[in-house]
């Protein structure tokens, strides 16, 4: 078993308990065992606190279970400070520390004692940064976990280096009990367990941290996969998600390159991934439209959805008999025919249907005996619009045709960015990366590969392009991953070929490109037609002295915070110095009686505690503005 740093009889780092003591005493908090706590929130020491009297492998549901108020799942302030507690601890058991001097935290009370400027063990020395990223999350518990798996499939987020680790994060925890597996059927679809099933299996087929998956046989015959809800995980997870939202916060008002990707938007894209996720109804209706898209494709299978029992914790659907993808050692089954279908199957979700998989790894993809694939586990899916539809067809036809110009145009078009782009140097970048990628003829073009390069150009460039392009390349590259692992000497493009020329003819059919004309007509003659109108209001706003002109400038803004600094300082140091040469002279005034002398005195503490407050505000009120952690993110890359 692998040693780790963060152990359940780990001491607690120097200055914890005084350093953040504030946090237990707060007036909705009360003194608790820190370490009982730690331990409780942990899917690893859980199991392992299980071995000693309980059933073994088997996750309590006290234990997972929070505030209950009917039916909804809340976290309570209390569960939260205690949360944050474990986080920080959880972060300085893992060495991580260290970077904190850089960002100046050191200076605030007490947080330079929680996290040690030298942290960590000799075996953490040894590790990557991915690595120990890697670990980080999987000790944190399953919404960590989750956020790890997410930020795997967005390489214009996280560097390849750190996406390769985080794609090996697995959310397996023990399952739990069958009894709570009954109660939630029965307490969603209001009908006992027996009237629905004639036969249903209590031990799992498939555990993991938002549900877990049983056989069952419906009343008519028909075997279904029974998906349901763990108890209290959403729970466990907003509360989690309150906290990532804090130190998002912390982190974007501290880190100045926190312009492309800010934290905040981050976790709120996780919170609405993770509300996806935890809505088996949203999961249902991703299954049926892959049902649909798929049902007269032969030899590419999608479970069917029952939607009389399934609701939003429990999602039944028929049962499909298979083993994982990169289990075929052993078997008779053609490979090379697998990894075909799985091409095609990726290559009409993309380009075809615009509806695709947003997560497929090995152990959503299915292999049945006569070597047909079946995918699975739909919570997560990816929906392209029209619009992006065409550009991404239209950068496929740019990257086949080694059009630079307009790969870079396409990406500055589809893209959001916040600064001037030299497209110049951006064509010479692409061009380059072309000629490493693209071949003289179509069956050397490298496409599962060029796409996540080009995410990654858009990134250098301060492009945000959107999720479902990030999406997409990663994705297919997990694809190429497991064709190459299956099939070593397959020739990707040569199975794509036929399918490229079919999507090169659909994009240049006289017909698709006469209604494209049209639309674009129509947009020119809208334009045109709200030209006047838009002209005339701007001389309007001209001749009334309400046109205003934006000018973003960095300098000035800082100048401006400056001079308001200064000046609440001097208005503060005024009132401070009126008060205390009036109190002084009342204080000396024989008109005052000795019985109000007490006033004069507090006047003149208060001047004092003032005077102090302004010289600290002078002095680290310019302290503490956005760091610069450029040269820490190239090192990470």
């Amino acid at each position: 078993m692998r040693s780790t740093p963060f152990a359940p009889d780990a001491p607690i780092p120097c200055g914890f308990r005084e350093s953040w003591g504030f946090l237990m005493r707060l007036p909705w908090g009360h003194p608790f065992d820190f370490r009982s706590e730690l331990r409780n929130h942990s899917w690893r020491r859980t199991a392992r606190r299980n071995e000693g009297g309980k059933t073994p492998g088997v996750l309590p549901l006290e234990r997972t279970t929070m505030t209950q108020t009917a039916g909804a799942f809340r976290s309570t302030p209390t569960q939260d400070i205690r949360r944050l507690q474990e986080i920080l601890r959880i972060i300085a058991a893992h060495g991580f520390g260290h970077f904190f001097p850089s960002a100046r935290l050191q200076s605030i009370p007490g947080l330079g004692r929680l996290f040690p400027k030298e942290g960590g063990n000799a075996e953490l020395a040894s590790m990557t940064m991915a690595r120990r990223v890697f670990l980080l999350l999987q000790d944190l518990g399953p919404t960590f976990v989750k956020l790890g798996q997410l930020l795997s499939t967005r390489p214009d987020i996280v560097p390849e280096a750190f996406a390769e680790e985080l794609r090996k994060l697995q959310d397996e925890v023990p399952p739990f009990p069958f009894e709570a597996v009954k109660e939630t059927i029965e307490a969603d679809l209001g009908v006992p367990l027996d009237e629905i099933f004639a036969e249903f299996s209590e031990t799992p087929v498939a555990s993991a941290s938002i549900a877990q998956v049983h056989h069952a046989r419906l009343r008519n015959g028909e075997e279904v996969a029974v998906k349901v809800q763990r108890p209290g995980i959403e729970a466990v997870m907003r509360s989690d998600l309150h906290i990532l939202y804090f130190l998002a916060r912390i982190l974007e008002g501290t880190i100045q390159e926190s312009g492309l990707y800010t934290p905040v938007a981050i976790v709120r894209e996780f919170e609405s991934a993770l509300s996806r996720e935890l809505d088996f109804i949203n999961e249902g209706m991703n299954a049926e439209r892959f049902y649909v898209n798929f049902q007269d494709v032969e030899r590419i299978h999608v479970p069917m959805v029952y939607k009389e029992w399934s609701s939003r914790r429990v999602l039944v659907m028929s049962f499909i008999h298979g083993r994982k993808i990169t289990d075929l050692a052993g078997t008779e089954i053609d490979r090379r025919e697998v990894c075909e279908l799985l091409i095609e199957a990726t290559f009409k979700q993309v380009f075809i249907d615009g509806f695709f998989h947003a997560d497929p790894h090995p152990g959503n993809i299915l292999v049945c005996e006569d070597g047909s694939i079946a995918m699975v586990d739909f919570g997560l899916a990816g929906q392209l619009t029209p619009e992006m539809h065409r550009a991404l067809m239209q950068l496929l036809t740019a990257i086949l045709t080694k059009d630079a110009e307009s790969i870079a145009r396409l990406l500055y078009k589809g893209g959001v960015t916040n600064t001037r782009v030299n497209l110049s140097r951006m064509t010479a970048d692409i061009e380059v990366l072309l000629d490493r990628y693209v071949g003289l003829n179509l069956d050397q073009l490298q496409v599962e590969r060029i796409l996540p390069d080009l995410i990654t150009l858009a990134v250098k460039y301060k492009i945000r392009v959107p999720a479902e392009y990030a999406i997409i390349a990663r994705a297919g590259s997990t694809v190429e991953g497991l064709v190459r692992d299956l099939y070593p000497d397959m020739d990707v493009m040569q199975v794509l070929s036929p399918y490229l020329k079919k999507l090169l003819a659909m994009r240049y059919d006289p017909a698709r490109l006469s209604a494209d004309a049209l639309k674009t007509a129509m947009r020119m003659i809208t334009m045109l037609d709200d030209a006047p109108m838009q002209l005339n209001q701007i001389l309007l706003d001209l001749e009334g002295g309400k046109f205003r002109l934006g000018i973003e400038n960095e300098e000035l803004r800082r100048m401006h915070r400056t001079l308001k600094l200064i000046g609440r300082l001097c208005a503060a140091g005024i009132a401070v110095g009126s008060i205390g040469v009036t109190s002084t002279l009342l204080l000396h005034s024989e008109a005052i009686p000795p019985s109000l002398h007490w006033l004069t005195v507090a006047g003149v503490a208060l001047c004092l505690c003032a005077g102090w407050a302004i010289f600290f505000g002078a002095l680290f009120g310019g302290r503490f503005r956005k760091i610069r952690i450029t040269k820490l993110l190239n090192f990470l890359r």
